[in-house]
């Protein structure tokens, strides 16, 4: 039942957030649709509350942003927001040509694992941010905080819900911890890792 009817199967491609981002954006936010769409209400809002909990946890190291895609729905102020696969502007998103080319792609998710939203889906909005996953929150590695916060259940879960025939793993080594065990049992058959040496795991990478 992979194919219906002649449809093509569902792949997914699954990245890393990165450094550099695009500026700008709209003043007016709109949850996530995908997100909704594909995660159990109480597993939706387990990970929007996670969020929050991130954002106040960190206080005392780091000023995280708060607003409605952070958890707190009435402190939006005058962030500005893109959909992700839009905003973020690292190596593998330059080089893939992800903003030009995603929009096309009927039956192909963008799955992100974001240090400061943990999982993202590509046309999700969200903001400039300045976060990755080797930084500490509470004298831990931002990686152990999202596992011990069961990151992986949600991801699996939404991978799960969308059907893919194929699962295409771009994570550096800090992502996929933030999300172990990984792979998943549930998909190992249908998980391809994509070998990104040649851009190394590094600062380089997540330009």
């Amino acid at each position: 039942d992979q194919e219906l009817k002649g449809r093509p199967a569902m792949e997914i491609v699954l990245l890393a957030c990165s450094n550099r981002k695009e500026k700008g954006g709209i003043t007016e936010y709109a949850y996530s649709e995908q997100l909704k769409q594909h995660l159990a209400p109480d597993s939706y809002q387990r990970l929007i509350t996670i969020r929050a909990d991130l954002v106040s946890s960190a206080k005392s190291e780091k000023s995280l942003p708060i607003g409605p895609d952070t958890g707190y729905p009435s402190a939006q102020k005058d962030a500005k927001f893109l959909p992700a696969y839009i905003r973020y502007k690292g190596i593998i998103y330059m080089r893939g040509q992800v903003e030009e080319l995603y929009p096309q792609q009927k039956y192909v998710r963008l799955v992100i694992i974001s240090a400061l939203y943990g999982l993202l889906d590509g046309e999700d909005l969200i903001r400039d941010y300045d976060l990755m996953m080797d930084e500490k929150v509470g004298g831990s590695r931002l990686h152990t905080w999202w596992k011990a916060n069961r990151l992986g259940s949600v991801v699996e879960e939404y991978i799960r819900s969308c059907k893919p025939e194929t699962v295409h793993d771009l994570l550096p080594i800090n992502y996929q911890k933030a999300i172990e065990p990984w792979p998943r049992d549930t998909f190992r058959y249908i998980w391809k890792p994509l070998d990104c040496s040649g851009l190394g795991q590094g600062a380089v990478w997540r330009r």
